[in-house]
């Protein structure tokens, strides 16, 4: 399966809370209902933000774990962005200090 984000959000820009939560939806929606895998596509997409990615994939990260992500989601299509892999490994520093950054994160994830 394979979601185009610029559709579940309606933008070309993937910046806002609100965003990054229709995306995680969209995946574990796909994931509850049989996909073994979920392929996310970052084409179309012109600005990313971390407050966009950690609504979406931090939360997944925090829900199920980091080998659960790695294994179900496939992201494609980021090489226009050029601050894609900066922003993702912010995310993943987030998660993996979670006790230092939790009170951010609560906000950031809820």
């Amino acid at each position: 399966m394979s979601i185009k984000i610029v559709e579940v959000i309606n933008s070309r820009n993937a910046m806002f809370h609100p965003d990054g939560l229709k995306l995680y939806t969209a995946i574990i929606n796909e994931l509850n209902n049989g996909a073994k895998k979920v392929q996310v596509d970052f084409s179309d997409i012109m600005v990313l933000t971390t407050q966009f990615l950690n609504a979406s994939f931090g939360k997944l990260m925090m829900e199920k774990g980091m080998v659960y992500f790695y294994d179900k989601v496939d992201v494609i299509s980021t090489d226009h962005l050029k601050t894609y892999n900066e922003k993702f490994n912010w995310v993943v520093d987030n998660i993996k200090n979670k006790d230092s950054y939790k009170p951010f994160l609560n906000m950031a994830l809820s």
